[in-house]
């Protein structure tokens, strides 16, 4: 019997726990990649290109914001931009804040505000995320794409600048 408490007392000393890992949520983290895979068809995209830009910014109170850019973005001819230009800027990012709460391995974020109205009052699902002192990988639960209807992950990877 003392074999065995023994064990699991080493056992669970040498697992780290959950609250561990989302207690090194709170910072800045720098977006370095982020990749839409397709549930249907299985294929992956990265739809912010290569290199997409952007922050997600998680606080010790429960707060965050998340912006995202792709990149080479249109550039607008003047400082202020046409119609037409302000359409292709605003199709090549997003922008969202609220609350979060990490519950049983998920974050649950609950939007109150963003670039796209009809997110607001809504709950974004991170299925799965690894974090360490410098390095956070998420990945959504499955949801229905804004602009195009598809099912799908995404995969987003960040670098902590804070």
């Amino acid at each position: 019997m003392r074999k065995w408490l023994v064990a699991a007392v080493v056992l669970a000393l040498a697992t780290p726990t959950f609250a561990d890992e989302s207690a090194k949520l709170p910072g800045v983290w720098k977006m370095t990649t982020w990749t839409r895979h397709e549930i249907a068809t299985g294929k992956d995209s990265q739809l912010f290109g290569e290199h997409p830009s952007g922050y997600l910014i998680y606080t010790q109170g429960g707060r965050f914001t998340w912006t995202g850019f792709k990149d080479h973005r249109p550039k607008p001819v003047a400082t202020e931009p046409t119609d037409a230009e302000r359409i292709a800027l605003f199709k090549t990012m997003y922008a969202y804040f609220g609350t979060y709460k990490v519950e049983g391995g998920r974050i649950v974020d609950t939007v109150e505000g963003a670039w796209n109205e009809s997110w607001v009052g809504t709950t974004f699902i991170i299925d799965r995320f690894e974090v360490s002192d410098q390095s956070l990988k998420m990945v959504s639960a499955p949801f229905k794409a804004v602009a195009d209807g598809v099912e799908m992950v995404v995969t987003t990877t960040f670098q902590r600048v804070e």
